[in-house]
């Protein structure tokens, strides 16, 4: 399945991350990736935040977040700044993200950082190679794709692919089992819905007990 690109710079301190930030701000003076002002002022004011103006070939004109939190830069969002454009396809963000690690990361800080950025291609039995055939048992009950909760026997498939999640140590993200239920699966967003609540909610549930036991 596909994802939007993560893209990490692990700098230190987050006063540290702050004067990189600023050295990304100096650093993007012109097209393609442009630090303006103008475009700043739009929102609140942030000294953990700087909003790049994206003018690539071929793509909408875009403003790319950038955002310091714990001691590492963090690109958070790539956002149309094209009012014809509502949202901006995968293929173009990630696009945006990967000139950006090139062209203002890259002769910055490729020598000096740990940048750390995410694949746009997932597989999820590669993300959790000894649980991913509970999940597909559970995910092929007799309950699914409407109504995978409503019978014990499917309640317990689901129950064993998180416990079995538990056992292995592996760890799958609420975000990308949302994605494959919606575009491997092609399952119903309230049913997706539903079942992200359940699962964030159960996860936290055995953390909790982990803790406390």
């Amino acid at each position: 399945m596909k994802k939007y690109k993560d893209l990490v710079i692990h700098i230190g301190t987050d006063s540290q991350a702050i004067e990189a930030l600023v050295q990304v701000e100096d650093y993007c003076i012109e097209a393609p990736f442009e630090y303006s002002e103008e475009i700043e002022k739009r929102y609140m004011p942030d000294d953990k935040m700087a909003h790049i103006l994206v003018n690539l070939p071929g793509i909408p004109q875009a403003v790319l977040l950038l955002w310091v939190n714990e001691g590492k830069l963090k690109v958070i969002n790539v956002v149309p700044n094209d009012g014809n454009v509502f949202k901006l396809t995968k293929d173009q963000y990630n696009l945006i993200v990967d000139e950006f690690e090139k062209q203002i990361i890259l002769p910055l800080y490729g020598e000096k950082y740990e940048i750390e950025k995410s694949q746009d291609e997932v597989s999820i039995s590669e993300t959790i190679p000894h649980s991913f055939d509970s999940l597909t048992r559970w995910a092929s009950c007799p309950g699914a794709p409407n109504s995978p909760f409503t019978h014990p026997n499917d309640l317990e498939l689901w129950f064993e692919f998180l416990c079995q999640l538990r056992r292995t140590g592996e760890s799958l993200s609420s975000g990308d089992l949302e994605l494959w239920l919606r575009e491997d699966q092609n399952w119903s967003a309230e049913v997706v819905e539903d079942t992200i609540i359940r699962y964030e909610t159960e996860i936290e549930l055995l953390d909790y007990y982990d803790r406390h036991k």
